[in-house]
């Protein structure tokens, strides 16, 4: 589940378990890419790009932190949202 998945990712940053952490972007890209071939409702398209925007400029400038907060508070509660429309 993706939320599963963020979470994996959340433990990465917080253990400061950095070599791992493209191996959890993977797994968390793959569980979305599944998610979106849904097709997710149109509303939620655009808050989702920006999001992923915000993480990727985040793991560029190394700021994990961000990383961890981006997906607590923005993508997590934005895919729960998505999964209980879709399913």
């Amino acid at each position: 589940m993706i939320i599963k998945q963020i979470d994996d990712m959340q433990g990465c940053i917080f253990k400061h378990d950095i070599k791992n952490m493209p191996n959890r972007m993977l797994a968390l890209t793959n569980e979305m890419s599944q998610l979106l071939k849904q097709n997710i409702p149109a509303k939620y398209m655009n808050t989702l790009l920006e999001v992923l925007e915000y993480i990727h400029m985040a793991m560029e400038n190394k700021d994990y932190l961000l990383v961890a907060d981006l997906l607590e508070f923005e993508l997590k509660p934005l895919f729960k949202n998505i999964v209980g429309e879709v399913n």
